[in-house]
């Protein structure tokens, strides 16, 4: 066998030994950030308050739950069960609409029992609107940050488990030689 086999300038055993390495690595940085970025959306899913942009004012209106679904263990508002219910929506001028609440906004509890909501809306038409409970500042500012450190953790762990594929596929000296390029490049235009 050659030197240069397997593209590692080692036998193709050894390649395929860093290719699984890499791979596995690659596989346990994924799994690692979604858990994390996961966990994050249980904290955020968790808040009912108000955590939207404040793009309209927010105007008060009346929510009963009609029809309740449970969803869970594992779901968009994160880990654990929660209910994602139909809803009737009345605003001060008497106005009507049905909509769909999730992260237990409303539960079926709320069956016959109206529960006051805040209402933000992107139009007047009421097309895009955000419910969510009054909620504070301070709160909503903090929540707004674990959205960010959640987008930056699967960031993170995306080019993490890219650059650990790179390297397996490419092999060790390839790899260094592309790492060692991008960071003699990086050094030059320091300087």
């Amino acid at each position: 066998m050659s030197d240069t086999a397997g593209g590692v300038g080692g036998s193709e055993r050894s390649y395929l030994r860093v290719l699984l390495s890499c791979t596995a690595s690659a596989a346990v940085t994924i799994v690692a950030g979604a858990v994390l970025a996961l966990g994050l959306t249980t904290v955020i899913s968790s808040y009912r308050g108000e955590s939207t942009p404040t793009w309209t004012s927010p105007v008060r209106v009346s929510v009963v739950a009609n029809g309740c679904e449970r969803v869970g263990p594992v779901s968009s508002y994160g880990f654990g069960y929660w209910w994602r219910c139909r809803a009737q929506v009345m605003d001060a001028e008497g106005r009507a609409s049905e909509i769909t609440l999730g992260a237990s906004m409303v539960t079926p509890d709320d069956k016959n029992d109206p529960v006051a909501l805040v209402e933000r809306c992107s139009a007047v038409d009421r097309r895009e609107c955000v419910y969510t409970r009054r909620g504070g500042e301070a709160a909503a500012i903090g929540i707004r940050m674990l959205h960010v450190l959640r987008l930056v953790i699967l960031v993170i762990s995306a080019t993490m488990a890219v650059l650990f594929l790179l390297r397996g596929f490419l092999g060790r000296k390839p790899y260094a030689r592309l790492v060692g390029s991008a960071a003699a490049s990086a050094s030059a235009r320091k300087e």
